[in-house]
């Protein structure tokens, strides 16, 4: 072979052997995207931005108004909660009456103390006789007592001054009674001057209303002697001298 035959045939092969190098790179090429593709982390998405705040319409632009409170007298009560209705002043002097009568009722069964009983007969009578002339004046009226908090307020402070008075005995049972007795009489004298006597229309309510409260402010004087009398205890009533012996034969 000549030396220009042998020159093709080199040549050639180097031809050749370029054209399968560069086959090789460009598939490893493609095998390396591939797999770069697969092993490339998917990015968390992107916060969307905030909505923007909804226009204000012109109902929603103005600002709400506070409701006016009742005007407050010196101690702090409104004008809405020191007036009462008639109907809900009867209820109230009823849920009073019951209350003093029980109570006086369990310190006449449960105390020892001829004073503590004396005190609560007076009780029972004055509250019985104030229940009286009540109904009586409904009945005439034609009137319905009608429930409010003040009523059932007294109606549960009765129960309580019960749950009180329940585990006590002697002594202890007649000062916790006595006290609990006074607390209730200034409650119900506060009740018939500061709602009661300022809100009644009804001129046979009013005269019964002032009745009552000159019941209640007797009894509270009553109560407050007793309370004095069994806080010295009982008298002890001088010794009377032994009458000397006469002299025989006078």
């Amino acid at each position: 072979m000549d030396l220009v035959s042998r020159r093709s045939l080199a040549l050639l092969a180097a031809v050749f052997a370029s054209s399968v190098a560069c086959s090789r790179s460009e598939d490893s090429s493609a095998r390396y995207a591939e797999e770069v593709q697969e092993v490339t982390p998917v990015s968390a998405p992107r916060p969307s931005a905030p909505s923007p705040a909804p226009q204000m319409t012109a109902r929603q632009d103005h600002t709400e108004q506070t409701p006016a409170r009742a005007p407050e007298d010196e101690e702090g009560r409104t004008d809405a909660a020191m007036t009462i209705s008639d109907e809900q002043i009867v209820a109230v002097l009823s849920a009073m009456e019951e209350r003093d009568i029980e109570l006086a009722k369990l310190a006449a069964a449960r105390s020892k103390s001829q004073l503590v009983q004396n005190y609560a007969a007076m009780v029972i009578a004055h509250r019985k006789d104030a229940m009286s002339k009540r109904q009586g004046l409904v009945e005439q009226a034609g009137m319905t007592p009608q429930p409010s908090e003040t009523s059932l307020v007294e109606s549960e402070d009765m129960q309580e001054d019960f749950d009180a008075l329940k585990g006590k005995t002697g002594r202890g049972f007649d000062m916790a009674f006595v006290d609990v007795m006074m607390e209730n009489q200034r409650e119900a004298l506060s009740f018939i001057d500061d709602q009661a006597l300022v809100s009644v229309k009804s001129a046979p309510l009013k005269a019964l209303v002032q009745s009552s409260r000159s019941s209640i402010d007797s009894d509270f004087t009553s109560t407050q002697d007793l309370k004095r009398m069994l806080e010295q205890g009982p008298v002890q009533k001088p010794k009377q001298p032994e009458p000397k012996p006469e002299p025989p034969g006078v």
